[in-house]
């Protein structure tokens, strides 16, 4: 891609919009629960944003960010996730690596020139900001799968060094069930445009009464009631006084069983012991 000659922002980002943006890139330490929600509202509109080069060929924001970023980092990182014995504390370190280079990238191409065109920090905002989500989000579900390995559960995990593959609706599956890993509950916002169409997710949850995020998953109602039917009713905001024991939530869709993670693992375990899975 050559030079920029413009960039068009849709008009449905706000003054409050680029002002978040402008916060994560500077002080994303900084941003708060709060300020979330619109970031990823933020993040999602930029995707119809445009760049048009010199030679008047227009594209997405989303279409640079597969051409150049995608289809150029993402195996490498992948394959160098696998190469980690401690995919928790290194993988941060290797996504910066790359996030590094693919600055250089774009700024090179010419596709980030802010004092000629003060738009493109938003397309450099967006790229960071999706290989950061890719980075994050990659690294959590190596970690839960290998998790799982050690625990002895038998599942199917989708092939990651696979484009089509990895790009599947759901990340694995566990008797019969298909499943998600996620890096946050913010799937569960409508602002997060995703719909819940796993059968349940992994997830790291911030709870009030504890200091780290705890490890949890969402179930549908169908693949809880398998393994174990008790639930108690709660908010998502008041988990933390329920857990270790089972929650039912409401949420935008309908409504979700929250339980520990370790508590899950180990009602599968019974559940394919009982069914004969395990050796």
């Amino acid at each position: 891609m050559s030079i920029l000659r413009r960039v068009l922002i849709p008009s449905d980002i706000t003054a409050s919009h680029r002002a978040v943006v402008r916060r994560y890139v500077e002080h994303i330490a900084e941003l708060s629960a709060a300020d979330w929600p619109l970031a990823i509202e933020a993040f999602n509109l930029l995707r119809h944003a445009v760049v048009v080069r010199a030679d008047d060929r227009a594209y997405t924001f989303a279409q640079v960010y597969e051409e150049l970023i995608d289809a150029h980092y993402a195996t490498p990182f992948l394959k160098g996730l696998f190469d980690l014995q401690d995919v928790k504390r290194e993988s941060a370190s290797l996504g910066a690596v790359s996030a590094r280079r693919i600055y250089q990238d774009l700024t090179e191409r010419g596709l980030h020139a802010p004092e000629r065109l003060p738009e493109s920090r938003l397309l450099m905002a967006y790229c960071l900001y999706w290989w950061q989500s890719f980075c994050k989000g990659y690294a959590f579900e190596v970690e839960i799968f290998r998790d799982l390995e050690r625990s002895g559960l038998r599942f199917q995990p989708h092939d990651l060094f696979d484009p089509i593959a990895r790009r599947s609706p759901h990340d694995f599956r566990i008797s019969g069930f298909w499943g998600d890993v996620k890096t946050s509950a913010y799937f569960l916002l409508k602002v997060s445009g995703e719909t819940v169409s796993s059968d349940f997710f992994v997830t790291r949850v911030g709870l009030s009464t504890r200091r780290t995020r705890t490890l949890v998953v969402f179930l549908q109602g169908a693949a809880w009631d398998v393994i174990d039917g008790e639930t108690l009713l709660s908010l998502l905001s008041d988990l933390g006084n329920v857990l270790p024991r089972p929650a039912r939530i409401s949420y935008h869709g309908g409504e979700l069983v929250v339980a520990e993670y370790a508590d899950w693992k180990a009602k599968m375990r019974n559940y394919q012991s009982a069914r004969g899975e395990l050796p």
